[in-house]
Protein backbone atom coordinates (compact mmCIF):
# COMPACT_ATOMS: atom_id res chain seq x y z
CA UNK A 1 0.00 0.00 0.00
CA UNK A 2 1.37 3.50 -0.95
CA UNK A 3 2.16 6.57 0.59
CA UNK A 4 -0.76 9.07 -0.82
CA UNK A 5 -0.05 12.24 1.66
CA UNK A 6 2.41 13.26 4.51
CA UNK A 7 1.61 16.19 6.22
CA UNK A 8 2.64 18.31 9.34
CA UNK A 9 0.27 20.48 11.14
CA UNK A 10 1.08 22.87 13.97
CA UNK A 11 -0.91 22.42 16.72
CA UNK A 12 -1.70 24.63 20.07
CA UNK A 13 -3.17 22.08 22.62
CA UNK A 14 -4.73 23.84 25.77
CA UNK A 15 -3.26 24.36 28.47
CA UNK A 16 -3.65 22.11 31.70
CA UNK A 17 -3.44 23.25 35.57
CA UNK A 18 -1.21 21.25 37.56
CA UNK A 19 -3.60 19.11 39.72
CA UNK A 20 -1.48 19.31 43.00
CA UNK A 21 1.21 21.83 43.27
CA UNK A 22 4.53 20.97 42.66
CA UNK A 23 6.84 19.87 45.55
CA UNK A 24 9.92 21.52 44.29
CA UNK A 25 11.04 23.79 41.36
CA UNK A 26 12.17 22.47 37.98
CA UNK A 27 15.59 21.37 37.80
CA UNK A 28 15.47 23.74 34.43
CA UNK A 29 14.18 26.44 36.47
CA UNK A 30 16.99 26.15 39.20
CA UNK A 31 19.67 24.44 37.93
CA UNK A 32 22.65 26.48 35.94
CA UNK A 33 23.50 24.26 32.87
CA UNK A 34 25.94 24.53 30.12
CA UNK A 35 24.57 26.10 26.99
CA UNK A 36 24.88 27.95 23.65
CA UNK A 37 24.06 31.20 25.39
CA UNK A 38 26.60 30.99 28.89
CA UNK A 39 28.68 33.63 27.63
CA UNK A 40 25.48 36.06 28.53
CA UNK A 41 25.07 36.31 32.20
CA UNK A 42 21.62 36.53 31.83
CA UNK A 43 20.78 33.58 30.13
CA UNK A 44 23.77 31.65 32.06
CA UNK A 45 22.15 30.60 35.61
CA UNK A 46 18.58 29.37 34.15
CA UNK A 47 18.09 27.11 31.08
CA UNK A 48 14.34 28.14 30.73
CA UNK A 49 15.57 31.67 29.67
CA UNK A 50 16.58 30.04 26.59
CA UNK A 51 14.83 27.48 25.48
CA UNK A 52 12.41 28.25 21.83
CA UNK A 53 8.96 28.23 23.24
CA UNK A 54 7.88 26.11 20.41
CA UNK A 55 4.46 24.66 19.62
CA UNK A 56 3.18 21.12 19.20
CA UNK A 57 3.70 19.27 15.73
CA UNK A 58 1.46 16.72 14.45
CA UNK A 59 2.38 14.64 11.16
CA UNK A 60 -0.24 12.64 9.42
CA UNK A 61 0.71 9.80 7.05
CA UNK A 62 -2.51 8.63 4.49
CA UNK A 63 -1.97 5.34 2.58
CA UNK A 64 -4.28 4.79 -0.50
CA UNK A 65 -7.00 3.08 1.43
CA UNK A 66 -7.17 5.95 4.15
CA UNK A 67 -5.28 4.41 6.84
CA UNK A 68 -3.55 6.88 8.70
CA UNK A 69 -0.63 7.43 11.18
CA UNK A 70 0.41 10.27 13.76
CA UNK A 71 3.33 10.77 14.85
CA UNK A 72 3.99 14.01 17.42
CA UNK A 73 7.29 16.17 18.14
CA UNK A 74 7.44 19.51 20.63
CA UNK A 75 9.78 20.89 18.14
CA UNK A 76 7.42 23.12 16.20
CA UNK A 77 8.15 24.92 13.06
CA UNK A 78 11.57 24.12 12.16
CA UNK A 79 10.43 20.26 12.02
CA UNK A 80 6.71 20.94 10.26
CA UNK A 81 8.81 22.77 7.49
CA UNK A 82 11.53 19.63 7.41
CA UNK A 83 8.69 17.33 7.38
CA UNK A 84 6.60 19.27 4.63
CA UNK A 85 8.80 20.68 1.99
CA UNK A 86 11.95 17.72 2.29
CA UNK A 87 10.40 14.68 3.71
CA UNK A 88 6.99 14.50 2.32
CA UNK A 89 7.70 14.97 -1.31
CA UNK A 90 10.02 12.03 -0.96
CA UNK A 91 7.78 10.06 0.68
CA UNK A 92 4.74 10.08 -1.67
CA UNK A 93 4.42 7.10 -3.66
CA UNK A 94 6.34 5.03 -1.60
CA UNK A 95 5.54 1.85 0.25
CA UNK A 96 3.93 2.77 3.75
CA UNK A 97 4.90 -0.74 5.53
CA UNK A 98 8.52 -0.92 4.00
CA UNK A 99 11.16 -2.61 5.46
CA UNK A 100 13.66 -2.84 3.84
CA UNK A 101 15.39 -0.41 1.87
CA UNK A 102 17.78 -2.31 -0.31
CA UNK A 103 21.96 -1.23 -0.20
Amino acid sequence: MKIVEVKAVRVRLPSRSPSTPPRRPSWAQEAEVANPMSRYPRFKRHRNLWLPKWSTVWCQVTVEDGTFGLGMTSHGSPVAAIINEHLAPLLVGEEALATDFGT
